[in-house]
């Protein structure tokens, strides 16, 4: 083939990838544009940084921003911007609704187990390894069992409309829309995590038991909460990593978390 030809191959090829990486780009902005798209792109973005793992490594980061949600008496906001809020859809008594009489225990627990179910989604249900990026940069070098976290939602209680709780018991006994199991068991169901959340709260004797316990954590107002994705990574062979989605008091979050996943 003569140099010609192949100079011109070699263009035609340039300009299909370039054309397909314009389309990638495209398609991710797109996403990114829409409350449901930002949840996709994170996803996809969490997916590529999974299985662009080399050696322990991924050249990928996670695409993936944190959810604002703030109660009202009467409504409730979300938004990635917390300059930029919009109303929040809640299912209440089987209908779609955007205000209520009166925040309550079921409207508040409808909206936190919603944004426990997308934290959990998001990353992937536990069935891929995630993180990949922070297991050999993190405070042990890889060497220790280091908890790495990524916040998914920040949530407030603006008004002091007094205390909420049940939200342990709203989960499982509350079935979701898509797909049709409670919430308890959504994130309970079988994965790559070494324990599931239910199984890490019998097993574990710290703190982890009591700010899941049904009587003991009571969100509170004027206080904020945050959804976090947890890697509870272990470096022995087998890979075991426990993954859980957990719902804190933020003044806590330094006792769940070694380090941070970008």
């Amino acid at each position: 083939m003569k140099k010609a030809q192949l100079g011109e191959t070699a263009r035609t090829i340039l300009v299909i990838v370039s054309f397909i990486v314009a389309l990638l780009v495209g398609y991710f902005l797109f996403l990114k544009a829409t409350t449901s798209g930002n949840i996709e792109s994170c996803k996809l973005s969490v997916q590529a940084s999974s299985m662009g793992e080399i050696g322990g490594s991924s050249p990928l980061s996670i695409e993936c921003n944190k959810r604002y949600v703030n109660f009202y008496k009467s409504r409730a906001d979300f938004g990635y911007n917390p300059e930029k809020m919009e109303a929040l859809e809640i299912r209440y008594e089987n209908k779609k609704i955007k205000k209520f009489k009166e925040l309550n225990n079921d409207i508040f627990n409808y909206a936190v187990a919603e944004e426990i179910k997308t934290c959990w989604y998001q990353f992937g249900e536990a069935k891929r390894n995630v993180f990949p990026n922070q297991d050999f940069g993190s405070t042990t070098g890889g060497l220790g069992y280091d908890k790495i976290c990524f916040i998914c939602s920040q949530l407030e209680i603006k008004e002091d409309l007094g205390d909420y709780s049940g939200l342990v018991e709203f989960m499982k006994n509350t079935y979701m829309t898509k797909p049709k199991m409670t919430y308890w068991s959504y994130i309970n169901q079988p994965s790559e995590s070494e324990k599931s959340i239910e199984e890490y709260i019998i097993n574990e004797k710290d703190f982890e038991i009591k700010i899941w316990d049904n009587e003991l954590f009571i969100f509170k107002p004027k206080q904020v909460y945050l959804v976090m994705f947890q890697k509870d990574y272990d470096p022995g062979p087998g890979n075991n990593n426990g993954y859980f989605t957990f719902v804190i008091p933020a003044n806590k979050i330094n006792d769940l978390c070694t380090q941070y996943a970008y």
